[in-house]
């Protein structure tokens, strides 16, 4: 289901490969499941991570000169991951091998309507998920 959904996600989107891990792990994840395709635009990687403490967050900065912060919605089933940018981020559960999982297949129709004309991503999301609830993670630097 996996290119299904990536086929369909482009349509709307750039899809970046984002993961806190190694460029060789991203690599052969990616490997796995796209050949010669085209819906992988990007990889980032651990060396794109902004380190807090010991975990390594997900920092949409590295790219606001190229994209609309505005226009990011990262899917990641660690929270901390988008832990600086708190209202762009959809939680979903870690995927272990389980052909059965269909976490990206209900996430798409949400996509679909995050992808509308109009629609304000970051006030979409923090409604849905309550994010206010949560604390802004301070890094030092203005976000």
């Amino acid at each position: 289901y996996l290119i299904e959904f990536l086929q369909e996600v482009n349509k709307h989107w750039n899809v970046v490969l984002f993961t806190a891990s190694y460029r060789e792990y991203a690599e052969r994840v990616l490997n796995k499941f796209e050949k010669n395709s085209q819906l992988i635009q990007n990889i980032l990687t651990r060396e794109n991570c902004t380190r807090h403490k010991e975990l390594f967050i997900k920092d949409y900065r590295i790219i606001a000169n190229k994209v609309s912060k505005d226009d990011i919605i990262m899917i990641d089933n660690k929270v901390i991951s988008f832990g600086y940018n708190m209202h762009q981020g959809i939680p979903i559960l870690p995927f272990y091998d389980d052909m059965g999982d269909t976490e990206l297949r209900d996430i798409l129709p949400f996509l679909l309507k995050l992808a509308k004309k109009g629609v304000v991503i970051k006030d979409v999301l923090k409604e849905r998920y309550n994010y206010n609830r949560f604390p802004k993670i301070n890094h030092g630097r203005k976000l």
